[in-house]
Order: structure tokens, then C-alpha cells, then sequence
């Protein structure tokens, strides 16, 4: 049942997705990017896990070129198999590689983002088609950010660490009153849309 429900909701949100037109949505990708450096976790965050906008995502290029221009390190995605890592990233232009998804990726030589190794604290933005105010984010399905996000929490849990901010990043559109949820879904920590911006 849960499963019928999420593919419903994935539906509703491309719907509301493909409705925005070019405009809408480069002032939402700038809004977001204002809303989220307002915030104290972004001026501490030494590190930025970001993506590269697939399909009709927010566009996080604003927030990435902000943080190369803070000299902040910058990491985005790489998918191997069913996992998900992330490698660094001096810039926009690249260089990149066409991933599995036909995403832009890091190539595998850069340095890849390591809880314990790389600089502190960590800020990651993570996408998605729904999010609601107590933390549930409906992903695409293939459940790349919940293993991610579930494999740093517990390295972090068995290290006696603070784990990162995982924060939604997102069109206001996609913030809703109910997400369908299942049990390894990862709860996030807060959200940012060019309407919103709050912890959980």
C-alpha cells in the first residue's frame, strides 16, 4: 500500500514540477540560495555536499558557486552499484562524466568526501519530490540518499560524533502536509525551498 502511495505522490510532484516554467524556477533556485546561506549552519559549514540538479530539481548551482566563492569544499555524487558517494569538485565548468542516470558526476580520481577525514562540520543538501515539516522526504525511488544518509549516521553514532545537517532543498511547492512514508526511510534534519527555511 505504502508503496502505490509513493508512486502517487511521485506523480502529483512531477506534475507540480513540469508546471514551473524557466523563469519560476531560476528565481526559486536564487531565493533558496539566499534563504539557505542566511543561516548560521551554512556560515559554519567548512564542507558542502550538494548535487547537480537531474530533470526538474531545484537548482543547488547557485548555493555550489556560493560555497566555491567562500572556499568551502564542495562535494557532489557519484553512484557505484547501489551506493553513493561523494567526490570534490573545484568548479561548475567540471570536470564531469555522464553517470548511470545520464547525471553530470565527479570523475573518480577526485577526492572523495570522508566523514572522519575531510573538513568539518559538513552542510548536505539533499533533493527530492515531497518533503513535510516533521522530516519525511519522498526521494525517486532508488534509495541512493536514505542508505547514504543511514551509513554516515551510524559511522557517526559509533564514533560518539555529531552526525551533519541533512537539509532538503527544494521548491516550496514540494513542502506538504503528509509524505508517505517506510521504515528505512531517512528522517531529515530541516528544509530549505525559496518559501521556507527551519529545522525540524
Amino acid at each position: 500500500m505504502h508503496n502505490e502511495n509513493k508512486q502517487q505522490a511521485r506523480k502529483s510532484a512531477q506534475k507540480i514540477l513540469s508546471s514551473l516554467d524557466k523563469n519560476q524556477r531560476q528565481l526559486a533556485a536564487d531565493k533558496a540560495s539566499e534563504n539557505l546561506k542566511a543561516n548560521v549552519y551554512w556560515r559554519e559549514a567548512r564542507s558542502l555536499l550538494a548535487y547537480l540538479a537531474f530533470g526538474y530539481e531545484l537548482d543547488a548551482d547557485p548555493v555550489i558557486q556560493a560555497a566555491i566563492d567562500e572556499v568551502k569544499d564542495v562535494f557532489i555524487p557519484k553512484v557505484s552499484g547501489n551506493l553513493m558517494n561523494f567526490h570534490q569538485v573545484k568548479s561548475l565548468k567540471g570536470p564531469f562524466k555522464k553517470g548511470v542516470f545520464g547525471i553530470r558526476e565527479p570523475l573518480e580520481s577526485s577526492p572523495e568526501w570522508e566523514f572522519f577525514s575531510s573538513p568539518g562540520p559538513a552542510l548536505i543538501l539533499v533533493p527530492g519530490l515531497a518533503f513535510n515539516k516533521n522530516g519525511a522526504r519522498l526521494g525517486r525511488g532508488g534509495g541512493y540518499y536514505d542508505r547514504f544518509i543511514s551509513r554516515i549516521r551510524r559511522e557517526a553514532e559509533a564514533a560518539g560524533e555529531q552526525a551533519p545537517l541533512f537539509i532538503g532543498y527544494a521548491y516550496k511547492e514540494l513542502l506538504t502536509e503528509s509524505v508517505p512514508t517506510e521504515e528505512f526511510d531517512q528522517i531529515i534534519n530541516g528544509l530549505v525551498s525559496d518559501g521556507y527555511s527551519g529545522l525540524f
